[in-house]
């Protein structure tokens, strides 16, 4: 998968199993390799117990990814509006971008969802562009308990994200009989 990966190709991958089988571990060492192949890599966990925000582990790995000024990023083109648009996960991002933050337009929920998917699927395109991404997202099972925000029948947990994100990466593959 990961050389798929570096190769440009969309990939997403599953590991479950029960608790110390070593899921982490594996997790830890395909981190360790795409940092030693110099690709842009973000970790998190859905166990973050004190925001309560449904997509708080997208804000986490958007956050990663683009740390800021000094991190390796180019900066993105001036007409790019997935940096306003993500400023609702990430509130200072186009700071951090070196860019002068875009005024904030109410959007309906449903809207903001379908603004939000974009723009991660735009930044994530735009990066990618530019080397391989790595995204390690642990106990991703978590994000959709109402504990955590969630519930399996929102369409805007963290878990219905990344299955939005799966079937973009599965795009080209779409027309295929």
């Amino acid at each position: 998968g990961w050389r798929r990966a570096q190769d440009g190709e969309g990939v997403v991958i599953g590991v479950h199993g029960e608790p110390g089988v070593g899921k982490t571990r594996l997790a830890m060492e395909l981190v360790r390799r795409g940092r030693a192949d110099a690709a842009r890599v973000a970790v998190c966990t859905a166990l973050d117990l004190g925001t309560g925000t449904p997509l708080s582990l997208w804000a986490e790995l958007v956050g990663n990814l683009l740390g800021g000024a000094g991190t390796g990023s180019p900066a993105p083109p001036a007409d790019a509006t997935w940096p306003a648009a993500l400023e609702v996960l990430v509130p200072d991002l186009e700071l951090r971008l070196g860019r002068s933050p875009r005024p904030r337009v109410a959007w309906s929920p449903e809207l903001e969802r379908v603004r939000l998917f974009e723009a991660t699927v735009a930044m994530l395109e735009w990066l990618a562009g530019h080397g391989p991404l790595l995204l390690v997202v642990e106990d991703l099972h978590c994000s959709y308990l109402s504990p955590w925000g969630g519930g399996i029948d929102r369409g805007d947990t963290s878990m219905e994200f990344l299955k939005l994100l799966a079937d973009f990466v599965n795009k080209p593959y779409w027309q295929r009989e």
